[in-house]
């Protein structure tokens, strides 16, 4: 189990972690993540856990617009990711507010409401707690009731994530990558795995690493928004929490023969 943390943490190409779907898996994470916290002026990598990752599996009419279904999920994930990490910092610290300026005015950029702008890590926190409700909301209407929404309506129109963590490591002093584990624990939509994939086969290993926990059968895709598949070692890597990649793949011999 050694071994396996040190790759987690060190290592900062993306991975699936295949383990069953239980609370020792969740556990390691999450003591994993807290070990690993974000830390100011402390030149280490950084472990974030996330469970919420993607908007739930939902049959879809298809009549409505997959661009706008990518958007809602892309904008999902990536908040989610910027929340994770700014939920660690300390909102009232004055001289971290400070630092947070450039972030602040990235963030600006790209407000739906104009009415004011983002000045405090508080603020920021409670507009991208907004923004991931609203897109969850958005998805929820427009899956089951094609109900759309105005654009001007939208907290946050759009955030790289990418971006976010250059700013996020030069506020916060710290070069170190920053890993995100991702615990899937609940089935999520093919829109959402396929964001997810984008993020696998695009080339954000220097700041970013993503590692997906997840049981052997439940990533439903390998495939990119564009249909382009992402591939065992040129993409990512593979590791095992547990035995159930080797049940699985047992399995599957004996359905062959």
């Amino acid at each position: 189990m050694a071994y396996l943390e040190h790759l987690i943490i060190s290592d900062n190409r993306h991975y699936f972690i295949y383990g069953y779907n239980n609370e020792k898996r969740t556990n390691f994470l999450r003591r994993l993540a807290d070990l690993n916290a974000v830390k100011v002026d402390f030149n280490r990598p950084i472990v974030i856990y996330l469970e919420y990752i993607g908007l739930p599996k939902i049959d879809v009419n298809k009549d409505l617009d997959t661009n706008k279904l990518f958007l809602m999920a892309e904008n999902y994930l990536t908040f989610n990711m910027i929340y994770s990490l700014i939920k660690q910092v300390d909102e009232n610290n004055l001289e971290l507010n400070e630092r947070f300026k450039d972030i602040f005015k990235y963030i600006n950029l790209f407000k739906g409401k104009k009415d004011s702008d983002v000045k405090s890590i508080k603020a920021l926190k409670l507009l991208i707690e907004e923004a991931i409700n609203y897109y969850y909301d958005y998805y929820m209407n427009y899956v089951k009731f094609g109900i759309e929404k105005d654009i001007k309506d939208m907290p946050i129109i759009f955030a790289n994530i990418k971006m976010f963590v250059d700013l996020f490591k030069k506020a916060i002093n710290n070069n170190g990558h920053i890993t995100f584990l991702f615990d899937k624990k609940e089935d999520i939509s093919i829109f959402s795995t396929k964001v997810i994939n984008n993020l696998l086969g695009s080339r954000i290993n220097k700041d970013i690493s993503i590692k997906i926990a997840c049981e052997p059968d439940k990533w439903e895709s390998l495939t990119t928004i564009s249909g382009q598949l992402v591939e065992y070692i040129h993409d990512y890597g593979t590791m095992k929490f547990d035995d159930s990649w080797d049940n699985y793949t047992r399995l599957l011999k004996r359905e062959r023969n």
